[in-house]
């Protein structure tokens, strides 16, 4: 006689199963008990599938994989997060389980979030050559919305990696570590006449790019014979190296193919070095409803670093003239949480509180500081030093009513 569960299903579902996300031993030992247990735990179990090589080995989990499938069907609808991570040197494995990834793939109808690292320097895009057919199909699965392709070096141009993302349906694209052969510039930059274009649903896009390739980016997207129509993208991120590559922005900003961008994003990993007055560089933001700055955990200077880069910031809006921003995102890892810090600071953080009031920026609705950072204590610390302080920073703003803490 079949046992019926004694606990409500919900009880199961939310109040224990899911309290065990992280708890892998237990989520097994969940999925052995009965099928009201063993159906949860299952969606938590294959919600997140990596495939690469463990570190002690140079075979991949890839076959395995496949072999569960084989025998368990269904669990290939619960992966809803894809991870596939080559190795480097004997370790890449992955154009050796081309015949594997390719009975996988088609299965994973559910994801939403597609990661792909190849995670040595030299795999180039020839080197992937036999995969471009299988990772094509597999980005345009109907429920994909996020995609990450990292460490894939010397692409012939544009056309070839968005050519890949032809049909795709993912609103976020980010690019990280995705270089240009230099070998093939010439040929890039070649014009023509128009040509049918499938229109791109990307509407945010991340880069890091070097000047020479965000310059060929911005001229590919104009071109009118490029593969894809990229011009309903809203946001663009760009994540800065240095100081030359700020300047390289402007050719994205001022592309005719990105009229209808709504949101820049300017990540900074360590501004120490160039976010100072000798190395300033407009950007062209004017144009732009959102703009926001992001600086990455900075582990020395901290003190030093913000107050670089609010004179920066203070810098940056006063040469930006008429201008139609609406919103203004401060996003630090981590804000200075020691008080003489800040008020040796003062006078730097009154100044772009007074220029985000000039007349010049009138279209100003909203200035929001956000901590970034992964860890929740340091969050929960700077929330409550900005609380503390934040009409000491910023007493124009906060007296208007539009400044809020995130």
């Amino acid at each position: 006689m079949s046992q019926q569960p004694t606990i409500p299903q919900e009880i199961i579902d939310f109040h224990i199963i899911s309290k065990l996300s992280q708890d892998l031993p237990a989520l097994r030992a969940c999925a052995l008990v009965c099928r009201a247990w063993r159906i949860p735990a299952q969606n938590r179990l294959f919600f997140h599938v990596e495939l690469g090589c463990p570190l002690d080995s140079d075979k991949s989990n890839c076959d395995d994989f496949r072999r569960v499938l084989v025998y368990s069907p269904h669990l290939a609808s619960y992966v809803r997060v894809l991870d596939l991570a080559d190795g480097m040197g004997s370790r890449k494995w992955m154009t050796r389980s081309k015949q594997h990834l390719s009975a996988i793939l088609p299965q994973l109808v559910n994801l939403i979030k597609i990661e792909v690292r190849f995670n040595s320097i030299e795999t180039s895009w020839s080197d992937i050559s036999t995969l471009q057919d299988p990772l094509r199909r597999l980005f345009q699965h109907p429920h994909v919305e996020r995609i990450l392709l990292r460490g894939l070096s010397k692409l012939p141009d544009w056309d070839a990696l968005f050519g890949m993302l032809t049909g795709c349906r993912a609103g976020h694209v980010r690019l990280y570590h995705v270089t240009l052969d230099p070998r093939t510039r010439s040929s890039r930059r070649r014009n023509g006449p128009a040509v049918r274009r499938p229109k791109c649903t990307i509407g945010t896009l991340d880069v890091n790019l070097t000047a020479d390739e965000m310059e060929d980016f911005a001229f590919w997207a104009n071109n009118p014979r490029s593969c894809m129509d990229i011009s309903g993208l809203r946001r663009f991120c760009y994540y800065g190296l240095e100081v030359g590559e700020f300047a390289a922005c402007n050719n994205v900003l001022n592309a005719a193919a990105f009229s209808s961008l709504d949101t820049f994003e300017l990540r900074i990993e360590d501004p120490y070095t160039y976010i100072t007055t000798p190395n300033f560089v407009p950007l062209a933001i004017g144009r732009l409803r959102h703009f926001q700055i992001t600086l990455e955990d900075t582990f020395e200077s901290r003190a030093i670093v913000l107050c670089n880069l609010v004179q920066w910031c203070t810098r940056l809006f006063e040469n930006t003239g008429p201008n139609t921003i609406e919103v203004v995102t401060l996003s630090f890892a981590q804000w200075a949480t020691e008080h003489r810090d800040l008020d040796q600071q003062l006078a730097e953080w009154n100044a772009l509180d007074a220029m985000l009031l000039r007349p010049h920026m009138h279209a100003l609705r909203h200035v929001t500081l956000v901590s970034d950072s992964e860890f929740a204590h340091d969050r929960r610390a700077a929330q409550a030093f900005l609380g503390s302080r934040v009409a000491d920073m910023f007493p124009l703003l906060r007296a208007r009513g539009i400044l809020r803490v995130v």
